[in-house]
């Protein structure tokens, strides 16, 4: 949705200034972007056109094993077991938010990714 798409890059903007943000509205154009040029955090819903945002995900950890990312979904049913299967993976920093978020849950859990990915951890 591009209100949520917007709606997150103007809560990164307002606590990142100089964040680089790359925004696609499908799951397809999106992995061909991460395939050429990682970013330092990824940021998907769990449903979207094209290509779904799970296997989106998915595709990310395997190809990106340690880039932090961030899936927000309306069902919580598909990020919990989202979350289930990426426990175990402990490669990367994985954040899961459900809708609706608050700016501040957006900023927290935006915030505990880059300070992940800057630590290694």
């Amino acid at each position: 949705m591009p209100e949520v798409r917007h709606s997150i890059r103007a809560i990164i903007r307002a606590h990142w200034a100089d964040a680089d943000i790359i925004e696609c509205e499908h799951g397809d154009e999106a992995w061909k972007i991460l395939q050429a040029s990682p970013p330092d955090l990824f940021i998907t819903d769990l449903t979207h056109p094209g290509l779904g945002g799970e296997e989106l995900s998915q595709r990310l950890a395997d190809a990106q094993p340690k880039l932090p990312a961030l899936v927000i979904s309306a069902f919580q049913q598909g990020l919990d077991s989202l979350r289930k299967r990426h426990q175990a993976d402990l490669r990367a920093p994985r954040g899961f938010l459900a809708k609706p978020f608050t700016v501040e849950a957006v900023q927290a859990e935006v915030g505990r990714l880059i300070a992940a990915r800057a630590t290694g951890r």
